[in-house]
């Protein structure tokens, strides 16, 4: 590797190398039947118009920090005039996941009181006539009609009349510009915090693939 400072090529040599590029750069996939149509999205519905126009009958893939803001968003639109209907599936427990690891024990007064009930509303422990939790799931295939087909393990399921579909399973770095041989050689598991930033918390020491 050298310098890229002008009037300086300075051969360096390293065990390793971290490469700061950021988060959110590539949408993680599910590379199913159905996801590249016109109603499905990587990000949050509120960042595109479109989306937003037609949102009545939302159905959120995840359960992590995006899928909560999108799935709390889509709820709180009622204040608007707006009544939007959301299936969340995801694949654990409600217990296992992001959500429920941060906001699963409710502390009243918190000032993560959406977030808790969200977790709560997960583990069929609150309720709410617009929210149906599908845990320990996978979505199958998306249909050009709005039908969504889920995989439990009672079998499959046939969720149906969606109009937009978010897939918000995270991102990964964008590498484009390594070689080849550089891309066929990275980690595939990262060094990550120990400890993730929770609320009241900073993350503590670090530790390889959690």
């Amino acid at each position: 590797m050298r310098s890229r400072i002008p009037g300086f090529r300075i051969p360096l040599q390293a065990k390793a190398v971290a490469l700061a590029t950021g988060t959110a750069d590539v949408p993680r996939r599910l590379n199913i039947t159905g996801e590249d149509l016109d109603f499905v999205t990587h990000r949050p519905p509120i960042h595109n118009q479109a989306l937003m126009a037609r949102i009545g009958h939302l159905l959120v893939v995840g359960a992590g920090l995006s899928a909560a803001d999108a799935i709390l968003h889509a709820l709180g639109l009622r204040a608007d005039g707006i009544n939007v209907r959301v299936t969340h599936v995801f694949r654990g427990k409600a217990e296992d996941t992001k959500i429920g690891k941060m906001f699963g024990d409710s502390h009243g007064a918190s000032m993560y009181r959406d977030e808790e009930w969200l977790a709560q509303l997960m583990r069929q422990k609150a309720s709410d006539p617009r929210y149906t939790a599908k845990a320990e799931s996978d979505l199958q295939e998306i249909l050009e009609d709005g039908s969504c087909v889920i995989k439990r393990k009672e079998g499959e399921e046939t969720i149906s009349e969606v109009s937009v579909v978010a897939l918000l399973l995270g991102a990964g770095p964008s590498l484009h510009f390594l070689p080849p041989s550089l891309r066929r050689a990275q980690r595939l598991q990262p060094y990550v915090p120990l400890t993730r930033t929770v609320p009241g918390e900073m993350g503590k020491g670090w530790k390889e693939g959690l």
